[in-house]
């Protein structure tokens, strides 16, 4: 489903409203310390114990509030999945041994645990960690907290509150005391697990306030939220700029999260941007013929039997949605074919992408499908397999390859799959959605893409002609016409015409790349380097008090822009 777009300032140039388009004080990171109202964040005293062992949790009969369900999903039901987890101390944090997304036998969720703190409160001490139930239908993370007192032998008095999602789909609260089980022990690899996550709480990016950049830049951080909901529909907006990245508070229903660092949101469709596109252009480094040019039906012979045609589909095609293979003419509507977002197997799955008649020559019509990028990560897998470059799935590679050069948080290293053999979450990539992210996370992707033009340190990672285009860097390249508004998609980028939206640009061409994701996400990479994100989930996508905001900021007409007539 393509997002909606709401433009909330008048211009002289409107879209559709139907557009689609982050052992010392580092230690302690960003936390809330508690108050009266919000009793899993951590106390300033440091506890007087060590917590180490293995934690499970199993959460009965709790209160759930729903706020909101779309009809077409399950209940929410009042009961958790187990979880069951290691954790070590390292300075005052209560880190789990094992951060990626954990698989359940939940009829609903499977979850991520977080690392959290531990503090003393008079003779007693306590600890609380954040955790996130991952949605296995829509992908959704929903952030919770955990809290419970501990001593040398034991836990107890373990409760939970979850209020806090970015999923339009499904909203509710759950919380109430839960069962808790402790087994003291200590883990083999604890000094390698340490040593981790100090160097992945050193390696993030320096954090700042609103009012930091307000003040240092004399411009209102607050204009670049306008059209943005002012209550917790915002979990999150960062801007980053000149080494500095700028954040609110992450709000949940109840209060600010203590453990912003690690609130995990959806990516929805921003994982078109950063993972196939990605896998692409680090690939074609070195070759004279880029691997977007690779024809789809080398490497899927499903695809022969397929009503549409493919013989003359290549993967570029897939990465700026135009494979001429579709039902609709519509431009942003992105269809489901058949039961292609149902919980299948991968041969399923790819029979219900591939089920489209063709609808136009391919390259020449820009229709949305996040079946296409499936499609392509099928394709993808095929081609590592094929080429012997020791992989058969494009997410582990993009994953060994790119995201750990960046150091990106292990919370984030995981992805939805299709499930095999009744097996969950063991198959193929989604490829175009089905990813979540912090805000360090995402500012580093998009960092990686701006202003470090791929590289890390002295290593190219990623192909330099296709990311100049992927950025508007390339008069000669725009990428697709979406056919809405002048907009541009460029290997899997959203494009922003800023002259045809901004007073201040309408004589200097200006192009604003941009990730998008469903509910109401949104990425942007500022041609003056400057970063913005905001994640919520009340379907608003407002562009203009953003673009407007950062050219106040730092010029956006550049050297390179075009005047306009």
């Amino acid at each position: 489903m393509a997002e909606l777009h709401k433009s909330t300032t008048p211009r002289k140039l409107q879209v559709s409203r139907y557009f689609t388009p982050f052992l010392a004080t580092y230690l302690i990171g960003a936390v809330t310390l508690a108050s009266d109202a919000n009793p899993y964040a951590p106390l300033d005293e440091p506890a007087t114990l060590p917590l180490e062992g293995t934690i499970k949790i199993i959460g009965t009969d709790l209160v759930v509030v729903d706020h909101h369900k779309d009809s077409w999903l399950p209940s929410t039901g009042p009961t958790l999945p187990v979880m069951e987890f290691d954790v070590i101390t390292v300075g005052r944090s209560v880190v789990p041994r094992s951060r990626s997304l954990q698989i359940t036998t939940h009829f609903l969720f499977d979850y991520i645990v977080s690392p959290g703190k531990s503090w003393s409160d008079g003779d007693q001490n306590w600890a609380s960690l954040p955790f996130t139930l991952i949605h296995r239908w829509v992908s959704c993370t929903h952030n919770g907290l955990l809290k419970f007192r501990f001593d040398e032998t034991q836990i107890d008095q373990a409760s939970v509150r979850i209020d806090q999602e970015t999923c339009h789909f499904h909203k509710f609260d759950m919380n109430g005391d839960v069962h808790v089980e402790f087994v003291l022990n200590s883990a083999d690899d604890s000094a390698d697990i340490q040593q981790q996550f100090l160097e992945e709480t050193e390696n993030r990016l320096t954090t700042a306030s609103f009012e930091d950049f307000t003040a240092k830049y004399e411009v209102n951080a607050e204009d670049f939220l306008s059209g943005l909901p002012l209550d917790d529909d915002l979990a999150v907006a960062g801007i980053f700029f000149e080494g500095v990245h700028y954040r609110t508070d992450c709000r949940t229903r109840s209060e600010p999260y203590p453990y912003c660092d690690h609130m995990l949101l959806t990516s929805f469709s921003t994982a078109k941007s950063v993972f196939p596109p990605l896998v692409l252009m680090h690939l074609s480094l070195g070759k004279e013929t880029p691997v977007n040019d690779e024809y789809v039906f080398a490497y899927l012979p499903e695809a022969e039997d397929s009503p549409g045609i493919w013989d003359n589909v290549t993967f570029d095609h897939l990465v700026d949605m135009t494979s001429g293979n579709f039902e609709v003419d519509s431009p942003l509507l992105d269809p489901a074919p058949g039961n292609f977002y149902g919980l299948i197997d991968s041969a399923a799955k790819l029979e219900e992408a591939l089920s489209w008649e063709n609808g136009a020559e391919a390259g020449t019509r820009f229709i949305y499908q996040t079946a296409d990028t499936y499609i392509l990560v099928t394709a993808l897998d095929r081609f590592l397999q094929t080429n012997d470059y020791g992989y058969s799935d494009s997410f582990a590679f993009v994953t060994d390859r790119i995201y750990s050069q960046l150091q990106l948080s292990p919370g984030v290293l995981a992805t939805r799959r299709t499930n095999e053999a009744d097996q969950v979450n063991t198959g193929r990539a989604y490829g175009g959605y089905g990813m979540w992210w912090d805000t360090d996370s995402i500012v580093k992707l998009a960092k990686f893409m701006l202003l470090d033009d791929g590289m890390v340190g002295q290593e190219s990672l990623l192909e330099t002609s296709t990311l100049d285009a992927t950025l508007q860097k390339l008069a000669s390249d725009r990428g697709v016409d979406t056919r809405v508004g002048g907009w541009r998609y460029n290997n899997g980028m959203w494009a922003i015409p800023a002259h045809n939206f901004v007073d201040d640009l309408e004589d200097c061409e200006t192009w604003v790349p941009n990730m998008s994701g469903l509910s109401g996400v949104r990425v942007f990479l500022m041609p003056n380097g400057l970063i913005f994100y905001y994640f919520n989930d009340a379907l608003l996508f407002p562009f203009q008090p953003a673009v407007s905001a950062s050219n106040r900021v730092s010029s956006m007409c550049t050297s390179d822009s075009e005047e306009n007539p």
